[in-house]
């Protein structure tokens, strides 16, 4: 890490993405035992990116409380394995102006906010190969934008919520959704209290 002047590094299993490490702790840890597994270790609330998220979203990313320290963000694909990163001055420079003002992109989500194919709340939410995951119950806002889909998954008995990124949808009706991702990507996600 010090030769190549990084500060973090993705984290993976097999080939699935899990974290970052970055270098304090990894020279916090280096008076213990070497071999000690780095997944034990990595930092798993540091935002990341879908291949297909925009520059956008990937400097509002940059922005979450908690990520200023870090100067790189894992990008995945919709099965959890690491495709790559990305690094904040990429996207400081693709935003920047010749005046230096950061200027952001339309957002290209926006026509799954509003128009015909809109869904309706309780519209069937499906993966990638056609199985059932929940039903749509809106959306969830960040920075006054909504980011999210909030999906209501689960047995009827217990119900739980869980909500996916705006960037998932493949195509969506007024009864269904479809998102990119399997049922074994949407088990990864983690559920969410419900908002009063």
């Amino acid at each position: 890490m010090e030769a190549a002047n990084v500060r973090t590094l993705p984290v993976v299993q097999g080939e699935r993405y899990v974290g970052m490490i970055d270098w304090q702790t990894i020279r916090r840890l280096a008076g213990r035992e070497l071999d000690e597994a780095a997944v034990r270790h990595a930092r798993t609330d540091i935002p990341r990116l879908f291949e297909s998220t925009t520059i956008a979203d990937a400097m509002e990313a940059f922005r979450e409380t908690g990520v200023t320290t870090h100067g790189l963000l894992p990008v995945i694909d919709f099965s959890g394995r690491l495709t790559g990163q990305v690094e904040r001055e990429e996207f400081q420079a693709l935003m920047e102006d010749s005046s230096g003002t950061i200027t952001v992109p339309e957002d290209p989500a926006a026509h799954l906010l509003t128009g015909p194919d809109m869904p309706k709340i309780g519209a069937k939410v499906v993966g990638s190969k056609g199985e059932k995951l929940g039903t749509f119950q809106g959306y969830i806002e960040d920075r006054g934008r909504p980011r999210w889909i909030e999906v209501k998954h689960g047995p009827f008995w217990k119900k739980r919520l869980r909500k996916a990124p705006l960037v998932a949808i493949e195509r969506q009706s007024p009864n269904k959704i479809v998102l990119y991702i399997d049922r074994a990507t949407w088990a990864t996600f983690q559920d969410h209290p419900r908002r009063s």
